[in-house]
């Protein structure tokens, strides 16, 4: 198998360096606030769908509730008493 003549570690740091030169023209424009309100920060549709993962959530963790276990409690009340 040939191998590269180029050590791993470099080849990395070079498409770094060229991933930070491709982008960094853009470093000078200003943020955009074209759209943002209508489709995130006022959207019914996103606050209705976070609302019902809550929920969905909140009825799986009730659903994972077990019985206290009475010996478990004893061992740890008398850890706390000492």
């Amino acid at each position: 198998m040939a191998r590269s003549h180029f050590p791993v570690w470099l080849m990395a740091v070079l498409l770094v360096l060229v991933t930070v030169a491709l982008y960094w023209p853009a470093m000078r424009c200003d943020f955009v606030n074209y759209d943002d309100n209508l489709y995130v920060t006022s959207n019914g549709d996103i606050y209705a769908a976070l609302d019902r993962r809550e929920q969905a959530a909140e009825a799986w963790r009730k659903s994972l509730s077990v019985e206290p276990n009475p010996q478990i409690q004893k061992k740890l009340s008398d850890l706390s008493a000492r």
